[in-house]
């Protein structure tokens, strides 16, 4: 997160353990710009 650009997306890979946790300081989260996305299982459509 901290590595991308001021308009890039982060998007973290993986599934996580369910009691996992991201903790980011909001004011980078909001102040930087960009955007933070999820992906889950890589959002893969098979039928695609």
């Amino acid at each position: 997160f901290q590595a991308r650009d001021l308009a890039d997306t982060t998007v973290p890979v993986g599934v996580p353990m369910p009691d996992a946790r991201l903790d980011l300081p909001l004011l980078d989260v909001c102040g930087r710009g960009g955007a933070l996305k999820s992906s889950w299982y890589g959002d893969c459509l098979p039928s695609r």
